[in-house]
């Protein structure tokens, strides 16, 4: 089989400079790429090339490994959403509400502040959309600083308005931070909130 069957089409150009590079020694070792399955599928690959040289030297051959990229991004979220609860889990005791909330808006870790001031138990609200929180009208601008933290911006902390279990509006002091791995991917928000008193919070 020739490895070129497995390039999707509009790329094979761009693939046969990249060996070509790879083989001049000017290419990066661990690259992403497109490959197709034999369903006619494409998919995206982590992958890694390194070069060698047979016995007799007489020609240069590439060893390629190469794996789902998908799969391979979700395992390292898992872990990471496996290592943010954890965290999550050092301020289960604490007053104020800390929600977890992952790139898709969903809610990964709950505390005990939050079940006090929302009356949600974890069980109810885990996995499901943060939005569920927030009234309607308050949905749009809510997401929209939540897309500006994901993209890096530094926000400060507002005020905004929930809604609890029994349907009450409440305004709280709403602070988030956002996590992020070690190649600078966001992974998490944190969301710290707290009701306001009316007393200067």
């Amino acid at each position: 089989m020739n490895f070129k069957q497995l390039i999707p089409k509009g790329e094979k150009k761009k693939a046969q400079q990249s060996v070509d590079a790879l083989l001049k020694g000017k290419a990066h070792t661990s690259f992403r790429a497109n490959r197709l399955t034999k369903s006619g599928k494409t998919i995206n690959v982590a992958a890694s090339a390194c070069i060698f040289y047979p016995e007799d030297a007489s020609r240069k051959l590439i060893a390629l490994t190469e794996r789902d990229y998908f799969h391979q991004h979700q395992e390292e979220r898992n872990e990471c959403i496996s290592c943010l609860q954890k965290l999550a889990s050092i301020v289960m005791d604490s007053a104020e509400a800390t929600i977890m909330i992952d790139v898709e808006g969903k809610i990964v870790a709950w505390n005990k502040g939050a079940e006090q001031l929302y009356r949600w138990r974890s069980q109810e609200v885990l996995f499901k959309s943060y939005d569920d929180l927030i009234p309607v009208e308050e949905r749009k601008w809510i997401k929209d600083y939540l897309n500006k933290l994901l993209k890096g911006q530094t926000l400060n902390a507002i005020q905004s308005k929930r809604v609890t279990k029994e349907n009450q509006i409440i305004d709280v002091n709403f602070n988030a931070t956002l996590l992020g791995n070690q190649s600078g991917e966001a992974l998490m928000i944190i969301a710290n909130e707290r009701v306001v008193t009316g007393r200067g919070d």
